[in-house]
């Protein structure tokens, strides 16, 4: 709950009814979660059932208040769902040339990935109420950014299982990364997917030592210091602006959703990429 609710804020949201709705969404997708796993259910068919669940709200919301509030409703509980460490091991098996595991955990990860937009898209469709593609946010601001990253960042970590006493790790160093990618964009007007990787080298480098040396997975703690960088208000976008295409195509909506489309994947990569190669040059010149 409180990891959607900073995301949300991340992502734009100051009003507290949508924080509100918000929290309620993702603390709702959790308990079917846990239900459906007590009856063994696989974790792709927990990750579709939340997501289905946050579609439904989501269509419900946009019905009578802003297409910005039902977007929001329907990803920051979707954000929570988002197999980080997967991806992050799967990518640190590919540049430690561990092909087969590498590709496995990939495609394992892909394919929750799929589930949850398969279950926004079917929960938005059945209520006919799917949000438009071109939703505003409002203008971020550094300290309340940063502050959000740090309780995004404690709360990705205990869902992870981290200890108590290691949470200072994520919680600081996403602030700080935070920070260089909030500078970066906003202040030196470069474009998100290379404040996205400087971010990610510099959460790299720090936190590696630490991994090794207090014993801590790396893709775990590396994906909670760096979950609220993930574009995901370009990825709903895009596929929400997928879905409108489908129903009455235009050549506006088709840049659009392509624009969202590619920075999203661009900006994806470039953390990868960033975290992978922060993590093999930290590998060499500090942890001995």
């Amino acid at each position: 709950m409180t990891g959607a609710t900073a995301l949300a804020i991340i992502f734009g949201s100051r009003q507290p009814l949508e924080l509100a709705i918000i929290a309620v969404v993702a603390g709702i997708g959790g308990l079917v979660r846990r239900q459906l796993g007590r009856f063994h259910v696989s974790l792709v068919g927990q990750a579709l059932g939340a997501a289905l669940i946050a579609g439904i709200t989501a269509s419900a919301v946009h019905a009578g208040s802003t297409a910005n509030l039902s977007l929001l409703v329907a990803l920051c509980p979707a954000m929570v769902l988002v197999p980080g460490p997967h991806l992050l091991n799967g990518l640190l098996d590919l540049a430690g040339l561990h092909i087969g595991i590498g590709i496995g955990r990939l495609t394992y990860a892909l394919t929750i990935l799929a589930a949850i937009c398969a279950g926004l898209i079917l929960g938005l469709i059945a209520t006919g109420g799917l949000p438009p593609s071109n939703a505003a946010v409002n203008e971020p601001t550094i300290l309340v950014d940063t502050a959000a990253a740090a309780v995004a960042g404690a709360s990705y970590s205990v869902y992870f299982g981290l200890r108590p006493r290691h949470l200072i790790w994520p919680v600081a160093i996403g602030a700080i990364a935070h920070v260089v990618r909030y500078v970066l964009l906003y202040q030196l007007d470069y474009n998100g997917a290379v404040a996205a990787f400087a971010a990610c080298l510099v959460t790299g480098l720090l936190l590696t030592p630490v991994a090794h040396r207090m014993h801590l997975p790396f893709a775990g703690i590396g994906f909670a210091s760096v979950v609220a960088l993930v574009p995901g208000v370009l990825v709903f976008r895009a596929t929400s602006g997928i879905v409108e295409l489908a129903n009455s195509p235009t050549t506006d909506l088709l840049l659009a959703t392509s624009s969202d489309l590619s920075n999203a994947l661009l900006t994806m990569l470039a953390m990868g990429a960033g975290l992978v190669i922060a993590h093999r040059l930290a590998g060499r010149w500090w942890v001995r």
